[in-house]
C-alpha cells in the first residue's frame, strides 16, 4: 500500500504477515470467495450464512441444490428462473431494488373487498377469494369478480399514454402479478402439510399408497407452475418489440386459468378428495395445469412468440391500476 512500493503481495505472504488469528480467518476467507468468483465452473452458495461451492463441469444457467438445501440458478445465483434467461432477472432485481421502497405498501397482505369494503387476510396462495361478510368473490390480482373459467386480468387495461405515471403504472401491474405468484411460495409448506393428511385419510380409507400420490404430484405440479408464472411477469415486462406479445399473453392466460383451478380445489378447507370423482377430477387438472406450464416454457424457448415481419404491437399503450368494480355476480356452478 506504500506509493513508493511496486510489489503484489501473495496470499502465503500475507498469512505471514497478520498475527492476529482473527485477521488471518477473515483473510483466508475473503480469498477463498475471490477465487471462487474467477473460477469457472464455480459458484457459492447465495443463502444466508452458507459457505458451500458448487462446482459444475458447465458453467450454464441451470437448477442446482447445495448441500444446505438450497435450489437456485448456477448461472446468476438467483432463484431458478426458467425459461427466463439470467440477463432478464438480473434486470429485473435491479429494477426492483430501485423502485422497492416506493412499492413497499403493495407488500401487504390486506385488501377490501370491491363490494363491501371489508378488509379480507389472505392466507393461502389462490388468487380467487371469498368475501365472508358479504359472500363476493373475486381476483385477488386485478379485483375484478371473475371465475377459474374466465381469467384475464393478465392483459392491461388503458389509462394515460406516454406519462411518467403511465411507466410507472406499467411496473407496478406487472410487479403485483409477478409477487402474487412469488409469494404464494410461502403458503406451500401447509399445502405440502395438508397434502401429506388427505394422503394418509386416503389410504386409512382403503386406497394403497401408490394411487394415494396424486396429491403429492398435484402440489408439485402447482408449485411449478406458480413459479413459471412469477416468471412469465417478469419476461412480459422486459418483452421487446420482436414478440408477438398478444400471443404471449394468452398462453399465459391459459396457465394462469390452469393454475388457479387446481389451486382453488387443493386448498378449499372444505373439499373432500377421498371420493373417487374427485380424485379423477384432480388428476385431470393437474395434467392440464402441467401440460399449459411445458406448452408455455417450449414456446419460450423454441421462439414460438417471435412475431412476424408485418406485426406491429400496440402503440401508445396506456395502463391503469385500479379497475372499476362492474358488479358481476360469481357462480360457482358453472
Amino acid at each position: 500500500m506504500d506509493q513508493s512500493c511496486s510489489l503484489v503481495l501473495d496470499e502465503l505472504s500475507v498469512l505471514r504477515l497478520l498475527q492476529d488469528a482473527g485477521g488471518r480467518k477473515v483473510y483466508t476467507k475473503l480469498a477463498a470467495k475471490s477465487f471462487v468468483r474467477e473460477m469457472k465452473g464455480l459458484r457459492p452458495c447465495p443463502a444466508t450464512d452458507c459457505e458451500f461451492v458448487i462446482k459444475a463441469e458447465v458453467s450454464a444457467p441451470r437448477e442446482v441444490e447445495c448441500k444446505c438445501g438450497k435450489r437456485f440458478c448456477f448461472g446468476c445465483g438467483l432463484n431458478f428462473h426458467r425459461p427466463a434467461p439470467c440477463s432478464v432477472m438480473q434486470r429485473w432485481e435491479q429494477k426492483r431494488s430501485v423502485e422497492g421502497e416506493s412499492l413497499a405498501f403493495l407488500s401487504k397482505n390486506t385488501k377490501s373487498c370491491p363490494k363491501c369494503n371489508a378488509l379480507i387476510y389472505k392466507d393461502q396462495g389462490c388468487q380467487y377469494m371469498r368475501c365472508q361478510q358479504c359472500s363476493h368473490a373475486f381476483c385477488w390480482i386485478c379485483m375484478t369478480a371473475v371465475d377459474h373459467r374466465a381469467h384475464t386480468c393478465n392483459k392491461y387495461t388503458k389509462a394515460d399514454a406516454g406519462s411518467e405515471r403511465n411507466e410507472w403504472n406499467r411496473y407496478t401491474f406487472y410487479y403485483e402479478l409477478w409477487k402474487g405468484h412469488a409469494d404464494a411460495t410461502k403458503y406451500e409448506p401447509k399445502l405440502q402439510a395438508k397434502a401429506e393428511q388427505i394422503m394418509k385419510q386416503l389410504t386409512e380409507s382403503g386406497m394403497n399408497w401408490i394411487d394415494a400420490q396424486f396429491v403429492k404430484t398435484a402440489v408439485e405440479v402447482l408449485k411449478k407452475a406458480r413459479a413459471v408464472l412469477a416468471v412469465s411477469y417478469v419476461q412480459g415486462f422486459f418483452l421487446d418489440s420482436s414478440t408477438h406479445q398478444e400471443l404471449f399473453e394468452n398462453y399465459q392466460a391459459f396457465m394462469e386459468e390452469a393454475t388457479e383451478r387446481l389451486s382453488a380445489i387443493l386448498e378449499d378447507k372444505q373439499q373432500d378428495l377421498t371420493s373417487q370423482e374427485k380424485r379423477l377430477e384432480v388428476i385431470n387438472l393437474t395434467e392440464n395445469c402441467k401440460l399449459r406450464a411445458d406448452n408455455f416454457i417450449s414456446a419460450v424457448e423454441d421462439s414460438a412468440f417471435q412475431a412476424a415481419e408485418n406485426y406491429r404491437p400496440e402503440e401508445n399503450k396506456v395502463y391503469e391500476i385500479d379497475q372499476e368494480y362492474q358488479g358481476w355476480v360469481y357462480n360457482a356452478g358453472n
